[in-house]
Protein backbone atom coordinates (compact mmCIF):
# COMPACT_ATOMS: atom_id res chain seq x y z
CA UNK A 1 0.00 0.00 0.00
CA UNK A 2 3.01 2.27 1.23
CA UNK A 3 4.51 1.74 -2.58
CA UNK A 4 1.39 2.12 -4.25
CA UNK A 5 0.83 5.43 -2.77
CA UNK A 6 4.30 6.90 -4.00
CA UNK A 7 3.51 5.35 -7.32
CA UNK A 8 0.08 7.01 -7.91
CA UNK A 9 1.76 10.72 -6.35
CA UNK A 10 4.54 9.95 -9.45
CA UNK A 11 2.18 9.29 -11.86
CA UNK A 12 0.06 12.26 -10.44
CA UNK A 13 3.00 14.73 -10.61
CA UNK A 14 3.72 13.72 -14.33
CA UNK A 15 -0.07 14.19 -15.46
CA UNK A 16 -0.17 17.54 -13.25
CA UNK A 17 2.90 18.70 -15.46
CA UNK A 18 0.99 17.48 -18.79
CA UNK A 19 -2.06 19.75 -17.33
CA UNK A 20 -0.34 22.56 -16.34
CA UNK A 21 1.13 22.89 -20.15
CA UNK A 22 -2.25 22.16 -21.33
CA UNK A 23 -3.63 25.15 -19.53
CA UNK A 24 -0.63 27.05 -20.40
CA UNK A 25 -1.63 26.44 -23.95
CA UNK A 26 -5.41 27.15 -23.49
CA UNK A 27 -4.60 30.38 -21.57
CA UNK A 28 -2.02 31.34 -24.78
CA UNK A 29 -4.95 30.89 -26.81
CA UNK A 30 -7.60 32.53 -25.11
CA UNK A 31 -5.54 35.96 -24.09
CA UNK A 32 -4.18 36.04 -27.51
CA UNK A 33 -3.67 39.75 -28.96
CA UNK A 34 -4.53 38.37 -32.38
CA UNK A 35 -8.48 38.12 -33.36
CA UNK A 36 -8.13 35.83 -36.16
CA UNK A 37 -9.58 32.32 -35.27
CA UNK A 38 -6.32 30.54 -36.88
CA UNK A 39 -3.85 32.85 -35.31
CA UNK A 40 -5.58 31.87 -32.13
CA UNK A 41 -5.33 28.56 -32.53
CA UNK A 42 -2.02 28.33 -33.93
CA UNK A 43 -0.90 29.53 -30.35
CA UNK A 44 -2.15 26.41 -28.59
CA UNK A 45 1.07 24.80 -30.13
CA UNK A 46 2.80 28.02 -28.43
CA UNK A 47 4.10 26.49 -24.82
CA UNK A 48 4.87 22.81 -27.03
CA UNK A 49 7.15 25.32 -29.23
CA UNK A 50 8.97 27.30 -27.05
CA UNK A 51 9.76 24.97 -24.70
CA UNK A 52 11.22 22.31 -27.53
CA UNK A 53 13.49 25.20 -29.07
CA UNK A 54 15.23 25.61 -25.33
CA UNK A 55 15.62 21.83 -25.27
CA UNK A 56 17.02 21.71 -29.15
CA UNK A 57 19.46 24.80 -28.07
CA UNK A 58 23.15 23.91 -27.31
CA UNK A 59 23.75 24.42 -23.74
CA UNK A 60 25.54 28.08 -23.94
CA UNK A 61 26.96 29.01 -20.42
CA UNK A 62 29.55 31.93 -19.49
CA UNK A 63 33.00 31.37 -18.39
CA UNK A 64 32.70 32.59 -15.10
CA UNK A 65 29.37 29.91 -14.18
CA UNK A 66 29.86 27.46 -11.51
CA UNK A 67 28.94 23.68 -12.49
CA UNK A 68 26.36 23.70 -9.85
CA UNK A 69 23.87 25.65 -12.06
CA UNK A 70 23.89 22.37 -14.84
CA UNK A 71 21.81 21.10 -11.97
CA UNK A 72 20.55 23.73 -10.01
CA UNK A 73 17.27 23.50 -12.21
CA UNK A 74 16.75 19.99 -11.60
CA UNK A 75 17.26 20.34 -7.54
CA UNK A 76 14.76 23.27 -8.13
CA UNK A 77 12.28 21.46 -9.50
CA UNK A 78 12.82 18.16 -7.25
CA UNK A 79 12.05 20.73 -3.97
CA UNK A 80 8.41 21.15 -5.47
CA UNK A 81 7.56 17.25 -5.45
CA UNK A 82 6.96 17.31 -1.70
CA UNK A 83 4.68 20.00 -1.77
CA UNK A 84 2.27 17.69 -4.13
CA UNK A 85 2.51 14.97 -2.28
CA UNK A 86 1.19 17.12 0.96
CA UNK A 87 -2.17 18.11 -1.72
CA UNK A 88 -4.40 15.63 -1.11
CA UNK A 89 -6.08 15.18 -4.44
CA UNK A 90 -2.38 14.02 -6.06
CA UNK A 91 -3.06 11.15 -4.17
CA UNK A 92 -6.45 11.21 -2.62
CA UNK A 93 -4.25 9.57 0.28
CA UNK A 94 -1.62 12.26 1.06
CA UNK A 95 1.62 11.27 2.07
CA UNK A 96 2.83 14.38 3.74
CA UNK A 97 -0.46 14.12 5.83
CA UNK A 98 -0.09 15.90 9.30
CA UNK A 99 -1.46 19.36 11.38
CA UNK A 100 1.95 20.95 10.07
CA UNK A 101 1.73 20.14 6.15
CA UNK A 102 1.08 23.76 5.11
CA UNK A 103 4.58 24.50 7.15
CA UNK A 104 5.93 22.06 4.96
CA UNK A 105 4.70 23.33 1.92
CA UNK A 106 6.12 26.42 2.71
CA UNK A 107 9.79 25.85 3.92
CA UNK A 108 9.95 23.84 0.33
CA UNK A 109 8.20 26.38 -1.86
CA UNK A 110 11.46 28.37 -0.42
CA UNK A 111 14.04 25.84 -0.71
CA UNK A 112 12.98 25.54 -4.24
CA UNK A 113 13.03 29.37 -4.71
CA UNK A 114 16.14 29.51 -3.04
CA UNK A 115 18.18 26.76 -5.10
CA UNK A 116 16.32 28.94 -8.27
CA UNK A 117 17.97 32.06 -6.94
CA UNK A 118 21.98 29.99 -6.45
CA UNK A 119 21.73 29.20 -10.02
CA UNK A 120 20.81 32.83 -11.39
CA UNK A 121 23.96 33.72 -8.82
CA UNK A 122 26.06 30.59 -10.41
CA UNK A 123 26.28 32.35 -13.80
CA UNK A 124 28.48 34.85 -12.25
CA UNK A 125 27.56 37.78 -14.61
CA UNK A 126 26.68 41.16 -13.60
CA UNK A 127 23.26 40.76 -15.26
CA UNK A 128 22.18 37.40 -13.92
CA UNK A 129 23.12 39.06 -10.01
CA UNK A 130 20.99 41.35 -10.78
CA UNK A 131 18.00 38.87 -12.70
CA UNK A 132 19.01 36.93 -8.74
CA UNK A 133 17.98 40.05 -7.08
CA UNK A 134 14.94 40.12 -8.49
CA UNK A 135 13.75 36.64 -7.82
CA UNK A 136 14.87 37.13 -4.54
CA UNK A 137 12.00 40.45 -4.27
CA UNK A 138 9.52 38.34 -6.08
CA UNK A 139 9.37 35.44 -4.19
CA UNK A 140 9.66 37.62 -1.18
CA UNK A 141 6.29 39.40 -2.25
CA UNK A 142 5.04 35.56 -3.45
CA UNK A 143 5.75 33.59 -0.44
CA UNK A 144 4.87 36.78 2.15
CA UNK A 145 1.66 36.60 0.45
CA UNK A 146 0.82 33.18 0.85
CA UNK A 147 2.11 32.98 4.41
CA UNK A 148 -0.15 35.61 5.35
CA UNK A 149 -3.15 34.20 3.78
CA UNK A 150 -2.67 31.03 5.71
CA UNK A 151 -1.95 32.28 9.28
CA UNK A 152 -5.21 34.74 8.61
CA UNK A 153 -7.21 31.58 7.61
CA UNK A 154 -5.96 29.94 10.37
CA UNK A 155 -6.61 32.46 12.89
CA UNK A 156 -10.66 32.54 11.62
CA UNK A 157 -10.36 28.53 11.87
CA UNK A 158 -9.31 28.86 15.69
CA UNK A 159 -11.76 31.35 16.52
CA UNK A 160 -14.72 29.74 15.16
CA UNK A 161 -14.50 25.98 16.34
CA UNK A 162 -11.59 23.97 18.46
CA UNK A 163 -8.72 23.08 16.67
CA UNK A 164 -5.88 21.09 17.01
CA UNK A 165 -3.74 21.66 13.85
CA UNK A 166 -4.64 25.22 12.73
CA UNK A 167 -2.23 25.31 10.19
CA UNK A 168 -3.34 21.57 8.05
CA UNK A 169 -4.96 21.98 4.47
CA UNK A 170 -8.24 20.03 5.64
CA UNK A 171 -8.43 22.38 8.76
CA UNK A 172 -8.58 25.98 6.57
CA UNK A 173 -10.59 24.43 3.77
CA UNK A 174 -13.10 24.15 6.40
CA UNK A 175 -12.62 27.51 7.31
CA UNK A 176 -13.05 28.71 3.97
CA UNK A 177 -16.27 26.44 3.62
CA UNK A 178 -17.66 27.68 6.64
CA UNK A 179 -16.83 31.53 6.33
CA UNK A 180 -20.37 33.30 7.26
CA UNK A 181 -18.47 37.05 7.05
CA UNK A 182 -18.99 39.24 4.01
CA UNK A 183 -15.76 41.10 5.24
CA UNK A 184 -14.16 37.56 5.44
CA UNK A 185 -14.94 36.47 1.73
CA UNK A 186 -13.67 39.85 0.65
CA UNK A 187 -10.21 39.50 2.11
CA UNK A 188 -9.84 35.98 0.92
CA UNK A 189 -10.89 37.21 -2.49
CA UNK A 190 -7.90 39.98 -2.09
CA UNK A 191 -5.63 37.90 -1.39
CA UNK A 192 -5.99 35.65 -4.12
CA UNK A 193 -5.57 38.30 -6.68
CA UNK A 194 -2.46 39.50 -4.91
CA UNK A 195 -1.22 35.44 -4.66
CA UNK A 196 -2.28 34.95 -8.64
CA UNK A 197 -0.53 38.28 -10.10
CA UNK A 198 2.59 37.53 -8.48
CA UNK A 199 3.16 33.99 -10.37
CA UNK A 200 5.61 35.10 -13.27
CA UNK A 201 4.26 35.99 -16.55
CA UNK A 202 5.00 38.15 -20.12
CA UNK A 203 2.78 40.33 -21.66
CA UNK A 204 0.67 37.65 -23.66
CA UNK A 205 -0.29 35.91 -20.46
CA UNK A 206 2.26 33.16 -21.10
CA UNK A 207 4.34 31.78 -17.46
CA UNK A 208 7.78 33.03 -18.35
CA UNK A 209 10.65 32.87 -16.18
CA UNK A 210 12.93 34.24 -18.62
CA UNK A 211 11.90 36.70 -21.40
CA UNK A 212 13.53 35.65 -24.62
CA UNK A 213 16.08 38.53 -24.74
CA UNK A 214 16.81 37.65 -21.44
CA UNK A 215 20.29 36.02 -20.02
CA UNK A 216 21.35 35.23 -24.12
CA UNK A 217 24.38 33.87 -22.56
CA UNK A 218 22.22 30.99 -20.66
CA UNK A 219 20.81 28.69 -22.98
CA UNK A 220 19.80 25.13 -23.49
CA UNK A 221 19.29 22.60 -21.05
CA UNK A 222 19.71 24.67 -17.91
CA UNK A 223 17.14 26.80 -19.15
CA UNK A 224 14.73 24.73 -20.76
CA UNK A 225 14.72 22.88 -16.91
CA UNK A 226 14.39 26.80 -15.42
CA UNK A 227 11.35 27.34 -17.53
CA UNK A 228 9.87 24.08 -17.15
CA UNK A 229 10.41 24.66 -13.13
CA UNK A 230 8.40 27.89 -13.53
CA UNK A 231 5.68 26.39 -15.32
CA UNK A 232 5.40 23.59 -13.09
CA UNK A 233 5.46 25.71 -9.30
CA UNK A 234 2.88 28.59 -10.82
CA UNK A 235 0.85 25.52 -11.35
CA UNK A 236 0.91 23.90 -7.99
CA UNK A 237 0.66 27.49 -6.38
CA UNK A 238 -2.94 27.49 -8.34
CA UNK A 239 -3.52 24.05 -7.09
CA UNK A 240 -2.82 24.63 -3.84
CA UNK A 241 -4.81 27.39 -3.64
CA UNK A 242 -7.90 26.03 -5.18
CA UNK A 243 -7.68 22.76 -3.09
CA UNK A 244 -8.22 25.54 -0.23
CA UNK A 245 -11.65 27.40 -1.53
CA UNK A 246 -12.57 24.26 -3.11
CA UNK A 247 -16.06 23.46 -2.19
CA UNK A 248 -15.44 19.64 -1.50
CA UNK A 249 -11.90 20.49 0.25
CA UNK A 250 -13.22 18.37 3.15
CA UNK A 251 -12.66 15.10 1.15
CA UNK A 252 -12.06 12.64 3.44
CA UNK A 253 -8.00 11.40 3.43
CA UNK A 254 -5.54 9.29 5.08
CA UNK A 255 -7.16 5.52 5.82
CA UNK A 256 -10.88 6.95 5.91
CA UNK A 257 -11.03 7.44 2.05
CA UNK A 258 -11.65 3.34 1.91
CA UNK A 259 -15.02 4.29 3.20
CA UNK A 260 -15.63 6.97 0.49
CA UNK A 261 -17.28 5.19 -2.97
CA UNK A 262 -15.24 5.41 -5.95
CA UNK A 263 -17.39 6.82 -7.74
CA UNK A 264 -17.59 9.67 -5.47
CA UNK A 265 -13.77 10.12 -5.20
CA UNK A 266 -13.12 9.98 -9.35
CA UNK A 267 -16.02 12.83 -9.02
CA UNK A 268 -14.39 14.45 -6.21
CA UNK A 269 -10.70 14.29 -8.29
CA UNK A 270 -11.66 15.59 -11.89
CA UNK A 271 -14.03 18.43 -10.71
CA UNK A 272 -11.26 19.49 -8.10
CA UNK A 273 -8.55 19.20 -11.46
CA UNK A 274 -11.26 20.85 -13.86
CA UNK A 275 -11.82 23.92 -11.33
CA UNK A 276 -7.94 23.97 -10.85
CA UNK A 277 -7.68 24.22 -14.57
CA UNK A 278 -10.45 26.89 -15.35
CA UNK A 279 -8.75 29.02 -12.64
CA UNK A 280 -4.82 28.85 -14.35
CA UNK A 281 -6.63 29.51 -17.58
CA UNK A 282 -9.44 32.44 -16.75
CA UNK A 283 -8.69 34.04 -13.27
CA UNK A 284 -4.72 33.75 -13.19
CA UNK A 285 -4.83 35.96 -16.64
CA UNK A 286 -7.33 38.62 -15.71
CA UNK A 287 -5.22 38.82 -12.25
CA UNK A 288 -2.05 39.46 -14.44
CA UNK A 289 -3.82 42.01 -16.81
CA UNK A 290 -5.41 43.65 -14.05
CA UNK A 291 -1.96 44.02 -11.40
CA UNK A 292 -0.26 45.42 -14.45
CA UNK A 293 -2.79 48.42 -15.47
CA UNK A 294 -2.99 48.93 -11.83
CA UNK A 295 0.54 49.07 -11.62
CA UNK A 296 0.79 51.58 -14.83
CA UNK A 297 -1.68 53.76 -13.52
CA UNK A 298 -0.51 54.56 -9.80
CA UNK A 299 2.75 56.23 -9.59
CA UNK A 300 6.21 54.81 -9.12
CA UNK A 301 6.11 55.56 -4.79
CA UNK A 302 2.99 53.42 -4.60
CA UNK A 303 3.14 50.83 -7.59
CA UNK A 304 6.63 49.48 -6.49
CA UNK A 305 4.34 48.82 -2.36
CA UNK A 306 1.34 47.83 -3.88
CA UNK A 307 1.88 44.10 -2.97
CA UNK A 308 1.98 44.74 0.48
CA UNK A 309 -1.18 47.65 0.82
CA UNK A 310 -3.50 45.23 -1.00
CA UNK A 311 -2.05 42.51 1.44
CA UNK A 312 -2.36 44.44 4.44
CA UNK A 313 -6.00 45.25 2.97
CA UNK A 314 -6.91 41.44 2.38
CA UNK A 315 -5.51 40.95 6.23
CA UNK A 316 -7.15 43.47 7.58
CA UNK A 317 -10.40 42.28 6.05
CA UNK A 318 -10.09 38.83 7.36
CA UNK A 319 -9.22 40.33 10.79
CA UNK A 320 -12.63 42.13 10.93
CA UNK A 321 -14.55 38.80 9.85
CA UNK A 322 -12.67 37.46 12.81
CA UNK A 323 -14.06 39.58 15.10
CA UNK A 324 -17.66 39.92 13.39
CA UNK A 325 -17.75 36.09 13.88
CA UNK A 326 -16.19 36.34 17.37
CA UNK A 327 -19.02 39.23 18.56
CA UNK A 328 -22.03 36.96 17.37
CA UNK A 329 -19.99 33.94 19.02
CA UNK A 330 -20.37 36.20 21.99
CA UNK A 331 -23.55 36.70 21.65
CA UNK A 332 -25.07 33.46 21.78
Amino acid sequence: MFLTEYFFAWLFICVTLGIAIAAEALSSMLFANDSKPLARMARLRLPITRLSSLYREKILLPDTAVTLLLYGPILAFAALLPVCAAIPFFTFTPILSNGADLLQIIQFFLLSDVLMVIVFYSLSSPASSLRARKQISNTVRLVMSVVLFFVMLAAYADVVGSVSDVFSISTLSSAVASAASLPLYLGVVLFLFVIFSQLPHSEDCSVVLLDADELPEFRGLPRFLSEIWSLFRSFVIVALVVNIIFPTSSFTAGPAVKSVPWLSQIALFVSFWFTAIIVRVTVVPLCWKLYDKLTDYLPPVLSDKIVWILTAAASSMILIGIIVVSAENAAY
